[in-house]
């Protein structure tokens, strides 16, 4: 590795000497179970220091604690900073604590967000899920609002999954009036198809009208999608309604609607490898779409077709596969090797380098291990972004045998390599505990690396690897000055 990338200019922000450290090692005591740590903990919260106060309220926020709730909801309610702030919000969920209940309904309520905060949605349906008790009283809240902020409303519903809010969601799903009316409503009915089954046939029905009054939207094919990958009894209708969604762009569709189409074709790939046939006509409309102009209706037909048992289809890719470079001839590379078209992808690898990245994230994507040597043998292409596609497929198998190659990339001259092979080796890590341990002095000198991505990314994988040596590297390398004044 070159000089510059060991530069040491890249580390994180510090917090102050002692203080830290006495941090470090109270974090760690309540995972023991000890209440010495959570203390230390306490003591914290007083701290001068913004990022220990903030540290040591997600500690306590994850270990249960009601002393961490006010400080998190000033959090949420006074930082500027959007990430501390969605932090906050994510700790509150954690928490656990009733008593957030109706300051995150009063945020995500507040008229200063320009849209709905799903993630304060989110928060909200944990503690309601962990406080069942409180769970009538929050859903009757909500319901009493529903007609002055359905989009808000709908959001927490969602999240909550309380069957009672079936019916007014879908009452107020067949009273809207313009498309844009329904758009959170359609996706709260989604997440509650898919939790109740009892419930399914209401919301199809009410997502089927309002379909047939304001045509198709992306949030209308999730809802349909997640509905029939839940409860195989209703794919068959599901998959019907779709067929009908794509139906409607073969006579013609652009923009914004374009982009719901495109959504259909790939549901009926994922719905279809899973639970039912694509009937003839649909699977020629998705044929005839690999010749489509936009970029992003090739890209969902591909997947589909590679998602549907159909053996029109894998020639169909693999004719396609020819015309395509750059991101296009990726996505049909990763079709084909959902179809198990491993030869064609093989061959593309030896002998046409301007499809070998491409094949590489197909091979990846396949699953299958009979790729892991070829893709390592890729690991040592001249050309760059071969090498990054196959360091990146190697972290998609997940097997132990790409563990010395990967280590042997990580002093790669490209930012993009080294960032690959550290993520990679992270998701072998994941897959295979202790499989990457060999990693870490390798690891270690790119959380000084000049590239943010690659300290970051490095940063994961030695956090995942459960050594001593990796976890104080990367603890070093968050505070540095954390052990001067210890």
């Amino acid at each position: 590795m070159s000089s510059k990338q060991q530069k040491t200019t890249g580390q994180e922000p510090g917090l102050g000497g002692a203080e830290a450290a006495r941090l470090s090692r109270s974090r760690n005591l309540p995972r023991l179970g000890g209440s010495v740590g959570v203390m230390h903990l306490v003591e914290h919260l007083n701290s001068s220091n913004q990022q220990v106060r903030e540290r040591a309220l997600f500690e306590l926020a994850k270990l249960g604690d009601g002393r961490a709730l006010d400080g998190l909801l000033e959090i949420m309610r006074s930082e500027r900073d959007d990430r501390a702030r969605d932090r906050a919000i994510r700790a509150l969920g954690l928490l656990g604590d009733p008593r957030a209940v109706h300051p995150l309904i009063e945020y995500t309520m507040g008229e200063v967000l320009k849209a709905p905060k799903q993630i304060a949605a989110v928060a909200l349906g944990r503690i309601c899920e962990a406080h069942p008790e409180i769970v009538d009283g929050v859903v009757s809240h909500l319901l009493d609002r529903l007609s002055t902020h359905h989009h808000r409303v709908a959001l927490m519903l969602g999240e909550i999954g309380d069957i009672r809010a079936v019916e007014p969601l879908a009452a107020r799903l067949d009273a809207a009036r313009f498309y844009y009316d329904g758009t959170y409503v359609i996706a709260a009915l989604g997440i509650l198809g898919k939790r109740h089954a009892d419930a399914a046939p209401r919301i199809l029905d009410a997502l089927w009208r309002y379909r047939c009054r304001f045509g198709v939207v992306r949030e209308l094919v999730d809802a349909f999608l997640v509905i029939g990958l839940q409860h195989e009894s209703f794919a068959g209708p599901v998959v019907q309604a779709l067929e009908e969604m794509l139906l409607d762009q073969s006579q013609g569709a652009s923009g914004l609607r374009l982009w719901a189409h495109a959504a259909a074709a790939r549901a009926l790939g994922e719905i279809g490898a899973r639970h039912t046939s694509i009937t003839p006509q649909v699977v020629d409309i998705l044929i005839a779409g690999l010749g489509h102009t936009d970029p992003l209706f090739l890209e969902s037909v591909a997947l589909a077709l590679g998602g549907i048992d159909d053996d029109r289809a894998s020639g169909a890719l693999q004719e396609a596969f020819k015309l395509y470079r750059d991101d296009l001839g990726a996505c049909l590379a990763k079709a084909m090797g959902r179809k198990g078209l491993i030869g064609p992808l093989l061959d593309a690898m030896a002998s046409n380098a301007g499809l070998r990245s491409a094949a590489a994230e197909g091979l990846g994507a396949s699953g299958d291990l009979r790729t892991v040597e070829p893709l390592i043998g890729l690991l040592t292409s001249e050309d760059f972004i071969t090498r990054r596609e196959a360091a990146k497929a190697l972290g998609l198998l997940r097997d132990p045998r790409a563990v010395q190659p990967l280590i042997g990339v990580l002093s790669d001259g490209r930012k993009e390599v080294r960032r690959a092979a550290a993520e990679a080796l992270g998701k072998i890590e994941k897959a295979h505990p202790g499989t990457a341990e060999p990693a870490v002095p390798d690891l270690i000198p790119l959380l000084h690396d000049e590239t943010r991505s690659v300290r970051e990314a490095t940063a994961k994988t030695l956090e995942r690897i459960q050594t001593d040596e990796a976890h104080e590297a990367v603890w070093q390398w968050r505070f540095p000055d954390a052990h001067k004044g210890a």
